[in-house]
């Protein structure tokens, strides 16, 4: 339901405030809601796609017809070297998004830094999501006993 998905999007973009006296009004409050943008996917080839490895970086808005190895050419020639990459539809905007797995976090790190660069460099716009750090959310419900994906 709408009360349902509008709780998960709470538990998950709630950012803690400093107790400081900068935020004004805020002072002393415990969370806010963050002014990133915020992006859910949901496909059953993407379920486990990242599973437990904290090296990939999702980004998105590439041409529709952009494949994965053209796209891991061009992050070669920006100077990224990524690993792989998973290519996903987006139909809502007929474009495509690409997980990219990377050797480390600290590459991971540097690729998220160069991302923000690119986005500030290609004037971007700040709502639009060009790239996300992907987790997996996993959401039961009180009805189930067992669950199908453990």
């Amino acid at each position: 339901s709408l009360k349902d998905a509008d709780h998960c999007v709470a538990q998950i973009q709630e950012l803690a405030v400093p107790k400081r006296a900068a935020y004004g009004s805020l002072f002393g409050a415990t969370f806010l809601w963050s002014s990133r943008a915020t992006l859910f996917l949901c496909h059953p080839d993407l379920d486990f796609l990242v599973h437990d490895n904290k090296f990939w970086v999702c980004t998105t808005g590439w041409q529709e017809d952009m494949g994965e190895e053209e796209f891991l050419n061009l992050m070669n020639q920006l100077g990224f070297f990524p690993l792989c990459a998973i290519r996903h539809h987006i139909l809502i905007d007929s474009s495509s998004a690409f997980f990219v797995q990377f050797e480390g976090m600290e590459r991971t790190k540097r690729a998220m830094s160069r991302l923000r660069k690119l986005k500030w460099r290609w004037r971007i716009k700040r709502e639009v999501p060009f790239f996300a750090y992907p987790r997996r959310i996993d959401v039961h419900r009180e009805d189930e006993d067992s669950y199908a994906d453990e």
